[in-house]
């Protein structure tokens, strides 16, 4: 899957190549709240997922957390 870029809408592509429970995403969006795409691998596939939690901590920021440590990739916007 691929994020495609919508107009006038800004968002970012965050890939997170090493495995963590936490991925601290700074977007330099400077809105808050965000809405947030993730996917992670699943046996070599990038599958669209429902984080654990995701948390606004300011304008420019947002923590996703997972139960287990994944890597793949959000868009933020």
């Amino acid at each position: 899957m691929v994020f495609v870029p919508q107009p006038g809408i800004l968002s970012l592509a965050h890939v997170q190549n090493t495995a963590s429970d936490t991925w601290t995403i700074v977007h330099n969006l400077n809105k808050n709240p965000v809405a947030v795409d993730a996917m992670v691998y699943v046996d070599g596939n990038l599958e669209t997922v429902i984080p654990y939690s995701v948390v606004c901590t300011d304008a420019n920021t947002v923590v996703v957390s997972w139960s287990t440590p994944q890597t793949g990739k959000a868009r933020i916007a």
